[in-house]
């Protein structure tokens, strides 16, 4: 369920992407302070090479790092009882944990780099219109990573 998650949401991400190609102005606004006013400016195509760079790297690199776990000693790998995680009858499981906590990870890497895109855009779009500001949009796309984090420590400091 998770793959299809992560697949879905990398969908959006491209949409995204195209979407603004043909809707954003040429000249877009990437920059903002925290009043929502922009003050960082650069072209369309560079925006859209970044970002779509970004928005496709961070993910993957965040899977590619959980996924070395399986392969790493077991004094490199940090989590809360590591050495009952890490016994021989669970390595499996954890490590397979770890793998579904990447992806997991990484899709909410992709679901704020969704978000960010659709404020960017929605900036370029209405440039003088606040309709919500910009700082609590950047807020609310913190809260899923910081449940996630407190999931996955949670999950690794039980021990049965």
């Amino acid at each position: 369920m998770i793959k299809s998650i992560f697949i879905t949401l990398l969908l959006i991400f491209y949409a995204l992407l195209v979407y603004t190609y043909f809707t954003a102005p040429e000249n877009m606004a990437i920059h903002f302070s925290l009043g929502g006013d922009s003050n960082g400016w650069m072209s369309k195509i560079a925006y859209l090479i970044t970002f779509g760079f970004l928005g496709t790297f961070a993910p993957l690199l965040t899977i590619r790092i959980f996924y070395k776990f399986r392969y790493s000693p077991k004094d490199t790998i940090n989590i809360p009882n590591r050495d009952y995680w890490l016994a021989p009858e669970r390595i499996q499981q954890t490590t397979s944990d770890l793998m579904n906590y990447g992806i997991w990870f990484a899709s909410v890497t992709l679901f704020i780099f969704i978000g960010i895109g659709f404020l960017i855009l929605d900036a370029n779009l209405h440039p003088n219109v606040h309709r919500f500001p910009f700082e609590y949009g950047i807020v609310l796309l913190l809260i899923p990573p910081a449940i996630l984090s407190w999931k996955f420590i949670r999950h690794f400091k039980i021990t049965a």
